[in-house]
């Protein structure tokens, strides 16, 4: 049985993953942010943000973050054209809280919580 929101495949996040205590940052929509910010692609009910998902990437059920402010700026020269528009928020997790893997470039990360952990009220925006 998977600690991870329903739906999640059971190979998903994979043995790379990890319990950690840490602050990570995220790329939100809006301000404050929405329940949609802090949910995976694959997990979403909005048609464009579902139909971006990749169903057999475990990446698409989990958050994409990154684990310091220095990282985010990187991403922002890397990612120029869409991320400046996007309103950056901090959040703490612990190990009860999901797991954590290094994916893709080296500074991503995606996250995925565990079934009942609520980030929304734990975000905080950030100025970078």
């Amino acid at each position: 049985m998977s600690n991870f929101i329903a739906g999640t495949p059971d190979h998903c996040p994979g043995d790379s993953a990890v319990e950690i205590d840490a602050v990570l940052f995220r790329a939100c929509d809006t301000v404050p942010p929405t329940v949609e910010d802090v949910t995976s692609h694959a997990h979403s009910t909005l048609p464009n943000k579902y139909k971006r998902a990749r169903l057999e990437d475990c990446k698409s059920w989990g958050l994409s973050c990154w684990l310091s402010l220095d990282d985010v700026r990187h991403a922002m020269v890397l990612y120029e054209r869409w991320l400046p528009k996007k309103h950056i928020h901090q959040f703490s997790v612990n190990k009860a809280d999901g797991r954590l893997a290094q994916t893709g470039h080296q500074i991503h990360n995606t996250y995925w919580p565990y079934a009942g952990v609520n980030l929304l009220p734990r975000m905080l925006l950030v100025q970078v």
